[in-house]
């Protein structure tokens, strides 16, 4: 058994990093061990009638650090796409467990989206009823108004059917049906053709047969099955008895022999098949048969794929309703009521996802976060929402409780402990602080920029309040600030005649070559740069050992490096290089040097500073803000998946996690092909005093994995296949790698008319970049230790609108990808033997930009 002495040496830097008083560290272990004791319904209860808010019971008081309650975490997510998945896989119950926690009343959602909240509204203005009234009879309606206001104005009156779709609701004409809506129809029938040819001749005998039937005011002339029509004789008149046959035509493949045919008849049973194929039918007879009467032919000619049998009846005058039992008649009642059944379980599903998507949304009201670090050593965010006693904590700037996550090493079961930091009266609200300061040195505008977030934005951001005044003026403060920075700091970049980058080849000196050794460049790369081609480029040359390589490749954490780095080696990375990578520093940069009303800028707001301006400017911009929340650094490091939401409140509280930025982010960028797409260019440098920076100019284009259309649904939890995000995994499947030769072709034909090639975008793209890494040439040197020359690469991350076809930078990273192999040699060889000389050897996809 674990004792006290080795719980509080295992648990020592956690409990005093939470500010968990000594007196209570035996408590905790006392409550942990030998088995978990979790007891705060015992002293705390929640009263329901009084908004499910947690009370200290009527009979006991608390004092200050006098006990402490355990709450398990009932819901665990990374706050991203794994939060839809692991709702979707919660059984019922469990569903109902974590919306009752949610909701502050049990098994009742507080807010709906806007689309249902205003169609609440408007029934209750309507029907003259409360909105709680209008609420139930909508639900118990599935939000259909119609519906809603029969059974409001009439209840004991029949309720209006829903009208069922096929020809069975068009009286008077046919509605054509397609081969694609027939065959979808028969998705749930199991006993259908399992070949398409076979599926095109059951839907041309059943729009035969419409037609017919149509003819004969739409009496029933001939039955189609799923795997046979048939006809009677006399049909329209049983009884009658004339010749007494059932005529059944089977469709089978049109190469097929009369011996290939096996057909079985006895008096009450047929069995039919093919020859090397499935038996089609095997089964008892509606009635009675006469087998030596009977007979079949194989079609020939437009008959051919046809076996036509004649059954005999025993008793002509009796009319056979089917021809074997349990033979499925495809009609229009038939696929009416399959594509009811379909369209019952859609709504079932599109209930279920609305309320998943609700609970989500109640999660960033309730949730809390704690980062764990994963064996590659990696942050990675998690995001969990407490039991039901711990949720009904109300929030107070002034709390009696405080709460902290907290992880028993014994087990590595996560916890969240909750005790009450000064006396609590029996009666009195339990109380705890939902927006505690992330930084020391908050300002009071973010506090409160936080604090009204959490408060006032409802769910799913499509409504908020009226943003204040002081948020409104902070982010007009900013812009008059930028404005300025643009007017007085235009500088010399503007104004220098050398200005202009030429879009022409890099030459090298041949006998640069002679630097390298066997023509090749020694190199050793750490574990997270194994996606590079090393291993295809003719210039590198990939060693296990740090001592016996010239070039250092670093994904992260250069400093853990210093003491195995000789000034022999040159580094991928440079001192510096924060104002580039540090997303919040890269902004500040651009926004100082003047370049906030340069085209390709987009605003990247510090979650952690510039709240207050990002609330403002969302609710400027309106229920079409969209947003991306990136790691406010691009290390390879750090576990935040880049996310596009609309959620505002989602925005502001992903930030808890790990330092990030939010940008604003239009859904209607450029297309090609139908999909949307991101461009990464790769940036090298390989001198500081003065810079030299060379960009390659085939990017990786980074695709969309599916066409985009204007009737997308935004989904913020969603795979959205229909979007591409900067900051992407190798295990992204979102987005996929286009051809850069195939990109600039489709680019060219899709803008003809305009007139607008990828070269001129490139011009503004290559400006860009040369803008950006002039500002941070001041700050950019090698790293002490390392080599004066070194081999830096920086991706660069560009989208373009669709409207004016402008790029728009979205950050830097230190972990670029190439377009090809190609692309990759051809910088490392320029970078290599850089020599600032005339040269023999050209590459046309690499320019110097400094």
């Amino acid at each position: 058994m674990l004792s006290l002495e080795k719980f509080s040496e295992l648990h020592q830097a956690q409990l005093n990093s939470i500010g968990l008083p000594q007196p209570l560290w035996k408590k905790l272990y006392g409550k942990l061990t030998p088995s978990e004791i979790v007891d705060a319904g015992e002293k705390l209860h929640i009263d329901v009638s009084n908004g499910s808010k947690l009370i200290v019971q009527d009979e006991e008081e608390l004092e200050a650090n006098s006990d402490i309650f355990l709450s398990r975490h009932t819901f665990f997510s990374d706050g991203n796409m794994e939060a839809l998945q692991k709702l979707e896989a919660c059984s019922a119950t469990q569903l109902n467990r974590l919306e009752k926690i949610l909701s502050g009343a049990p098994g009742v959602l507080p807010a709906r989206d806007g689309n249902d909240a205003t169609a609440c509204v408007q029934f209750a203005q309507i029907s003259g009823l409360s909105e709680s009234d209008a609420s139930k009879l909508l639900t118990d309606s599935k939000y259909d108004l119609v519906n809603a206001a029969w059974r409001h104005w009439d209840p004991n009156a029949p309720q209006p059917q829903p009208a069922v779709t096929g020809v069975d609701s068009i009286p008077n004409e046919l509605r054509d049906i397609s081969f694609d809506e027939f065959k979808a129809s028969l998705d749930d029938v199991e006993d259908k053709p399992s070949d398409d040819e076979s599926l095109q001749h059951l839907y041309q005998e059943f729009c035969r047969k419409r037609k017919a039937s149509h003819e004969h005011d739409r009496g029933d002339v001939e039955h189609v099955t799923t795997k046979y029509t048939w006809t009677q004789e006399n049909e329209d008149h049983p009884g009658s008895g004339d010749e007494g046959t059932v005529t059944v035509r089977i469709p089978v493949p049109k190469n097929i022999k009369k011996v290939d045919v096996i057909s079985n008849l006895t008096r009450t049973h047929w069995k039919f098949a093919v020859k090397g194929g499935e038996t089609l039918f095997d089964g008892d007879l509606f009635a009675a048969c006469v087998p030596d009467e009977s007979y079949w032919t194989l079609g020939k000619g437009e008959d051919a794929g046809t076996v036509s049998m004649t059954l005999q009846k025993r008793d002509a005058r009796l009319a056979w309703e089917h021809v074997i039992a349990g033979e499925v008649v495809v009609n229009d009642r038939l696929l009416s009521q399959l594509d009811l059944k379909k369209e019952e379980e859609e709504e079932a599903l599109k209930l279920r996802a609305n309320r998943l998507r609700h609970l989500l949304e109640r999660t960033w009201l309730y949730g809390q976060t704690y980062q764990a670090v994963t064996r590659e050593g990696k942050q990675r965010p998690v995001w969990y929402v407490m039991d039901m006693h711990a949720s009904a904590l109300q929030h107070s700037e002034t709390p009696n409780f405080r709460c902290a996550p907290f992880v028993f090493a014994l087990n590595g079961q996560p916890y969240s402990i909750y005790w009450p930091v000064r006396a609590v009266k029996g009666g009195e609200v339990c109380t705890r602080n939902y927006i505690s300061t992330v930084l020391d040195a908050e300002s009071e505008l973010q506090h409160r920029a936080r604090l009204w977030v959490w408060e006032s934005v409802k769910d799913s951001s499509l409504s908020m309040g009226k943003c204040p005044d002081e948020f409104l003026d902070a982010l007009q403060e900013m812009r008059e600030k930028d404005s300025a920075c643009a007017a007085e700091k235009r500088t010399d970049v503007a104004e220098d005649s050398s200005d202009d980058v030429s879009v022409t080849s890099v030459e090298i000196e041949e006998s640069a070559r002679s630097k390298l050794v066997d023509g090749c460049i020694s190199v050793f790369v750490d574990k997270q740069a194994s996606s590079l081609p090393w291993g295809k480029c003719s210039l590198c040359r990939v060693v296990s050992r740090p001592n016996d390589a010239q070039w250092l490749w670093i994904s992260y954490k250069v400093s853990q490096w210093a003491d195995r780095m000789t000034t022999a080696h040159r580094l991928n990375r440079l001192d510096g290089e924060e104002c580039l990578i540090d997303r919040c520093l890269l902004s500040y940069m651009l926004r100082s040097s003047g370049f906030s009303s340069s085209p390709w800028f987009v605003p990247m707001y510090d979650l952690h500073r510039q709240l207050a301006q990002v609330t403002a400017s969302h609710w400027d911009r309106g229920v079409s803000c969209h947003w991306l929340v990136l790691a406010a650094r691009s290390d390879v490091s750090v576990g935040l998946k880049t996310v596009l939401s609309r959620d505002l409140r989602r925005v502001a509280r992903l930030a808890e996690s790990i330092p990030s930025v939010a940008i604003p982010y239009s859904p209607s960028t450029d297309l090609v092909d139908g999909h949307r797409y991101l461009l990464h260019y790769v940036v090298g440098v390989c001198a500081v005093s003065p810079l030299a920076a060379f960009i390659s100019l085939r990017p990786l284009v980074r695709r969309a994995a599916n066409k985009s259309c204007d009737s997308d649904w935004f989904e913020d939890y969603g795979l959205m296949p229909g979007y591409v995000l900067p900051d992407w995994s190798d295990k992204d499947t979102s987005g996929v790698d286009m051809m850069y030769d195939d990109f600039t072709s489709k680019f060219s034909q899709q803008n003809k008319e305009s007139g607008v090639t990828f070269d001129v975008i490139q011009y503004s793209i290559v400006h860009c970049v040369r803008d950006v890494f002039r500002c941070a040439s001041e700050l950019l040197k090698p790293f002490p230790g390392s080599s004066q020359n070194p081999i830096a690469m920086y991706g660069i991350d560009f989208v373009i609108t669709k409207s004016q076809l402008q790029p728009l930078l979205l950050g830097v990273t230190a972990s670029p990808r190439f377009s090809s192999v190609d692309s990759f040699d051809s910088l490392i060889r320029v970078m290599a033997a850089h020599k600032p000389s005339t040269a023999c050897e050209q590459y046309e996809d690499v320019v110097q930009i400094l």
